[in-house]
């Protein structure tokens, strides 16, 4: 197989909703460049902390930053939750970091 078939090859299995420029050593089109890859679409992940729930009835509450809705009860007392809302769930006096 030569190179220019190996090309036209690669370039029929590009999806054809993709923009494509020429370059001007070539008349093969490529791929636009700054095209969000879904490997790197996904945003840097917020630090999340363990809390501790220190009552015994159950409750739900939603974090002041985020607007998250957390769970706890006695039989499930821990929780991952946002490092942003934790300012907010320490100051109910009902959590501690675990």
């Amino acid at each position: 197989m030569t190179s220019g078939n190996k090309a036209t090859v690669f370039h029929s299995l590009l999806p054809s909703a993709w923009p494509t420029h020429t370059s001007p050593r070539s008349t093969a089109p490529l791929p636009t460049m700054g095209r969000i890859l879904p490997w790197r679409a996904r945003l840097p992940e917020t630090p999340e902390i363990v809390l501790r729930y220190l009552r015994t009835s159950p409750i739900r509450i939603r974090g002041a930053v985020t607007g998250r809705e957390y769970d706890f009860c006695a039989s499930g007392p821990v929780a991952i939750i946002d490092v942003r809302d934790l300012p907010s769930l320490l100051g109910t006096g009902y959590f501690e970091r675990a």
